[in-house]
């Protein structure tokens, strides 16, 4: 993978203004137009090509002050599969997240931070029930499908670009911190890990949730013997790429995190785990296609399946008739003493 340079703006994303084009934002006075988010706001976190700094330091006098590299994640907001991505992990998970977050006594006046946030559907929720008194800090590596979070009507809501893998913890501490399919994508997960527990108030909660991609064989609802030997290599195309970027213990990481939490120093430590089949042309299906698609290029560079294998797999996942397991979810929840 070749390295991308950006200049970024490190600042917080408070308030966002509509989408619009360069030269609206240099009329309209707003300060700085986003090019990754396609945005105009006086307050912004934003990377450009570094190509394009002089310009936009020229306009707007802005102060650039660090680059950013290629993220080991897989599946990456910019690519086209992403919106769907999201739409069928909030249709699939939502309502199980959400029950775990309840569970915690969130309440009004809650300083919550949501790590990872993707489509942002939870960070919603959070803003929502902690109220006008809490607030919620929204980090993501790539914040652009967050960019609708921020109207007038969530003003507790804070975003920032952030690799909790990487970039120095936020300076205050929560009341919750959660993330969803976050960490199983961090190479650093452990050290990410220990630092969401650091950030926590005494009596703070810890909610994650991850898949253990590994722990089953997702065929088993599968009878044509054939269609679950595709869909195998398929999905070990998948892990084979997402191991080379985030390393092998990504495979097995749902299942150690209760261990984990406990050997972290939480109390009212507690892991369940959700398991549903994925039949043609549901939402799990969506999902699985989004996936594939994105990897499919990849995976065929690399020799791990051909042209021909993808497009059977893709037809599979529109036969009503096809089923396979969802790999486990599994949500582990701790507090800190």
């Amino acid at each position: 993978m070749g390295k991308v340079t950006h200049a970024c703006i490190r600042v917080t994303l408070l308030h966002f203004q509509k989408k619009c084009s360069t030269e609206t934002c240099f009329e309209q006075g707003q300060g700085v137009f986003c090019q990754a988010i396609e945005i105009c706001t006086t307050s912004a976190v934003c990377c450009l090509p570094m190509e394009r700094q002089a310009a936009y330091t020229g306009k707007h006098g802005a102060q650039w002050k660090c680059e950013r590299t290629m993220s080991n994640y897989i599946f990456d907001n910019a690519a086209p599969q992403a919106s769907q991505r999201f739409s069928s992990l909030e249709t699939l998970y939502d309502p199980w997240t959400i029950r775990h977050l309840e569970a915690t006594g969130i309440g009004p006046g809650w300083q919550c931070w949501e790590v990872g946030a993707g489509g942002g559907s939870i960070a919603t929720w959070l803003g929502e029930r902690c109220g006008p008194t809490g607030h919620v800090l929204v980090t993501d590596i790539d914040p652009r499908f967050l960019v609708e979070l921020a109207p007038l009507a969530h003003p507790t809501l804070e975003i920032q670009l952030h690799d909790i893998g990487s970039d120095p913890l936020p300076a205050q501490s929560f009341d919750l911190i959660h993330a969803r399919l976050v960490l199983i994508h961090v190479p650093a997960r452990e050290q990410a890990l220990v630092r969401m527990v650091t950030a926590l108030v005494p009596g703070g909660w810890l909610v994650i949730d991850d898949f253990d991609v590994t722990l089953l064989d997702s065929t088993y609802p599968t009878a044509n013997v054939a269609a679950a030997a595709l869909f195998q290599k398929m999905r070990a195309a998948q892990n084979r790429l997402m191991a080379a970027r985030s390393g092998e213990q990504a495979l097995t990481w749902g299942r150690s995190l209760y261990q984990r939490l406990r050997a972290l120093g939480l109390v009212n430590v507690g892991m369940e785990g959700f398991l549903a089949l994925r039949e043609g042309r549901s939402p799990g299906a969506h999902l699985i296609r989004a996936n594939f698609e994105q990897i499919q290029q990849e995976a065929i560079t690399a020799g791990f399946i051909t042209n021909e294998e993808v497009a059977q797999m893709l037809t599979l996942l529109d036969d009503p008739d096809f089923a396979v397991s969802a790999p486990v979810m599994f949500t582990t929840w701790g507090r800190r003493p």
